[in-house]
């Protein structure tokens, strides 16, 4: 899928990875003005000025600049304004009154884990992987459903689940990640690439949604399930008929959901899995079955989105694992070439494994620490023996490039 046109992901391609270590020492410098002959005050203040120029130095070398200038007002609001919980420890090494100010150089140390997991939970994250937008597959039976219902089907739409209002787990993963910042891509589009897929039926495994991703160039992670609502027994039945338990209303009843979250690419690589159930009480059934499915999902939804952002971020530090294909090759000295401007050229990449290359088309697997966008702009820059490369299309994990005259 192609975003080089898009201005947002522009703003954002430029962004440098660093590996990075659990903590990070800088020395920096603060200064306060001298109110009322309060040196120790003015101190005071210079040390904390001191303090959150090392946190936004460091903030620096996890996000790049133009990202953080995007969000400057989230970042001051979340990062900033508590800057002094992220240094570990700092020593002033030096510090002076001249013409009313005082002035302080501290070495600060600032612990980096607990900064990218706050940067990750206002979006960082997101605008670092460039911005990748979602897909959700979710087979749900609800318990007025006799079977499982697919949305996206025919019978899907006849047993009421036409809307993403009626999809219980659907609308309350949405309702939650949107809140993060995550995008979706539109149900009717998921609906129609699901069909033009083959997916038919049940959640979909990894199979389909290699065939999916390819219908489905919208989406760049795509939610697979199933989610069961099921009534458990009536309260009546819980208590003997000595206690009134025939006068007594209310169902008890199980929500069930498993999820998967995968790459919507041709490796269909898990990022996060798991499964959750609620047992809770209602005066009907159908009001407990989705009581219970909101409350399953809005526990799983948190545990994936944790578990997501911390692949990524990992990913972000230690490289993201990148499949770039080139087709179009006429000679194995055009291949040649391309093998060495890989290995070479090909700015913050190593390829890894060995190379594949059949009937003019090449594979390779790069572990790549920076932008897929960026990647994509530095091989359209290249010329091989007077021929050009073209980025045909583009995901979060895969750049497809064709070569031209």
């Amino acid at each position: 899928m192609s975003r080089l046109s898009c201005s947002v992901l522009i703003l954002i391609a430029s962004v440098a990875l660093a590996q990075t270590p659990p903590e990070q020492t800088v020395e920096v410098t603060g200064e306060a003005a001298v109110v009322g002959k309060n040196a120790l005050g003015a101190k005071d203040q210079a040390i904390e000025v001191a303090l959150r120029r090392a946190v936004e130095q460091v903030c620096g070398t996890l996000v790049q600049s133009a990202t953080l200038v995007e969000n400057s007002q989230l970042v001051s609001d979340r990062i900033y304004t508590q800057a002094k919980g992220y240094v570990s420890k700092h020593e002033v090494l030096s510090g002076a009154e001249e013409k009313g100010v005082y002035t302080v150089k501290v070495k600060a140390t600032v612990g980096t884990g607990k900064l990218s997991d706050d940067l990750a939970a206002i979006g960082l994250t997101l605008a670092r992987k460039g911005l990748p937008r979602v897909a959700v597959l979710i087979v749900e039976q609800r318990v007025d459903d006799s079977v499982p219902v697919a949305w996206w089907t025919e019978a899907g739409r006849k047993a009421g689940h036409a809307t993403v209002s009626q999809r219980i787990v659907e609308s309350t993963l949405l309702g939650e990640w949107l809140k993060a910042g995550f995008s979706f891509v539109d149900p009717e589009t998921v609906a129609s690439g699901a069909r033009v897929a083959g997916v038919l039926d049940g959640a979909p495994g990894e199979s389909i949604v290699r065939q999916l991703g390819d219908k489905l160039s919208e989406a760049d992670v795509i939610i697979v399930g199933n989610a069961l609502a099921k009534k458990s027994q009536d309260l009546k039945a819980l208590v003997s008929d000595s206690h009134g338990a025939k006068d007594l209303p209310g169902v008890s009843c199980t929500g069930t959901v498993t999820l998967r979250v995968l790459n919507a690419d041709n490796s269909a690589e898990l990022l996060a899995a798991g499964e959750e159930s609620k047992t809770l009480t209602q005066l009907d059934g159908l009001t407990c079955g989705r009581a219970a499915l909101v409350e399953a999902t809005k526990t799983l939804g948190a545990r994936l989105q944790k578990d997501l952002l911390a692949k990524w971020n990992a990913q972000l530090t230690a490289g993201n694992r990148v499949r770039v294909v080139i087709k179009g090759i006429d000679a194995i000295a055009t291949y040649s070439k391309l093998k060495l401007a890989m290995n070479g050229e090909l700015r913050g990449a190593t390829v890894t494994g060995t190379p594949r290359y059949a009937n003019g088309r090449a594979d390779f697997d790069v572990m790549l620490k920076g932008s897929v966008d960026d990647a994509a702009a530095q091989i359209e820059t290249w010329k091989l023996q007077g021929k050009k490369l073209k980025v045909s299309s583009m995901t979060g994990n895969t750049i497809e490039v064709e070569v031209t005259r």
